[in-house]
């Protein structure tokens, strides 16, 4: 595996799906200059977090032309309005963000942490870092 930097991902890709926390670091970490290098053909999937994007450049940038289109499952803002701009562009699709919050996604979190409290408990290592270090 090559390590390669953002500006080249942003070149070379026609699929961008963004997958990172929101810090002071990646806050707008896509906005004009980001989309100004990308593909005409590119297309944007966000299902990390809302704000990674500078939804206003995105919204220009498919408007223009200069990008395909975006998937967004986050946005800087939720819930939205009935009018928000986003909405109104049949190049950009937005889902709800719903992650882990289907019926059986719950049914398997609760399993997860019983299973690794039952293992601390017992004496055993857990999968996750347990620490009573408050």
């Amino acid at each position: 595996m090559t390590k390669v930097e953002l500006a080249e991902v942003l070149k070379e890709s026609d699929f961008v799906s963004i997958h990172v926390p929101l810090t002071n670091e990646t806050r707008n970490l896509l906005s004009t200059k980001e989309f100004n290098l990308m593909k005409k053909n590119a297309i944007i999937i966000n299902t990390s977090r809302g704000g990674i994007i500078d939804e206003s450049a995105l919204f220009k940038a498919v408007e223009s032309g200069q990008i395909a289109g975006a998937y967004l499952d986050v946005l800087e803002n939720e819930p939205v309005e009935k009018d928000y701009f986003l909405l109104n562009s049949s190049k950009i699709t937005v889902t709800p963000h719903i992650a882990g919050l289907t019926e059986e996604s719950q049914e398997r979190i609760t399993n997860i942490i019983s299973d690794e409290i039952m293992k601390v408990l017992e004496g055993k290592e857990s999968l996750f870092l347990v620490s009573s270090d408050f």
